[in-house]
């Protein structure tokens, strides 16, 4: 399965997205001879999205690296992530973060260099 985050296109999806919880605008308040909290309670917004996500079938550690280095330029990248037919508006591109020794060459033969690890992304709004 792939999906577009703007215009670069992901292609070896392993799941799916995950988005996490909203981000709640909270501030608690103590006063002194009050036994009780005081909560200003602000707005509902991003949350973090990101998706386990596989990279494989390169024929060198070398170009296994290049791939990376195409995904690391997306940083910072605010744009829409399309998946299926379902769109999450204006999210910045924070990374990819590679599984600890997750980078091997496939000894079958089949699927050459492999890195996995998680795609993660800031998603600005709720939907």
């Amino acid at each position: 399965m792939s999906f577009t985050h703007g215009s670069f296109t992901f292609t070896q999806l392993r799941g799916s997205l995950i988005v996490g919880e909203f981000d709640l605008d909270l501030q608690i308040g103590q006063f002194p001879g009050v036994n009780r909290e005081s909560h200003l309670v602000g707005g509902v917004h991003g949350s973090e999205i990101h998706c386990p996500y596989i990279f494989s079938n390169y024929s060198d550690e070398t170009n296994l690296e290049i791939a990376l280095r195409e995904v690391r330029q997306q940083i910072g990248v605010t744009a829409d992530i399309v998946i299926d037919s379902r769109t999450y508006p204006d999210c910045t591109f924070l990374g990819f973060s590679e599984q600890p020794g997750a980078r091997f060459e496939d000894g079958s033969g089949e699927h050459g260099w492999i890195t996995n690890g998680m795609l993660r992304w800031r998603f600005a709004g709720i939907y």
